[in-house]
């Protein structure tokens, strides 16, 4: 996952993956390259239908992620997180993303990145 400027709540927060398979070939065309995003405070999960943190109850707890361009950036995938409509963020806390294949063809997942809110990436 990659990450440049510090990132703050009211922003968007870029999300991209590459995903590779048994042959490090790069996969395209998948739906599912799944995203997840804890608050690691409470553990609770970030339900994208609604955008609030919970401990239970999700209606969409995993976000499939978008492939950039099957072309000319094959295997990348990626995810905006517009933070400006999640209702329950918290200052200063760390959040951890995983992305997964829930097919199991990306070999080269879960990937595991975290980020702090009004922080500096501290590890990707």
């Amino acid at each position: 996952m990659v990450a440049t400027e510090k990132l703050l709540w009211g922003t968007s927060w870029p999300i991209e993956v590459l995903a590779l398979d048994g042959s490090l070939v790069a996969i395209t065309g998948s739906a599912t390259i799944l995203l997840s995003i804890r608050r690691k405070s409470d553990d609770q999960f970030l339900d994208f239908n609604d955008a609030t943190f919970k401990a239970a109850g999700w209606t969409t707890r995993e976000q499939a992620m978008t492939e950039v361009d099957a072309t000319n950036a094959a295997g990348e995938y990626a995810y905006d997180l517009d933070t400006t409509s999640v209702t329950n963020e918290a200052d200063d806390d760390l959040y951890v993303f995983r992305v997964r294949d829930s097919a199991g063809v990306a070999k080269n997942m879960p990937q595991v990145g975290e980020i702090w809110s009004d922080g500096w990436v501290k590890d990707l």
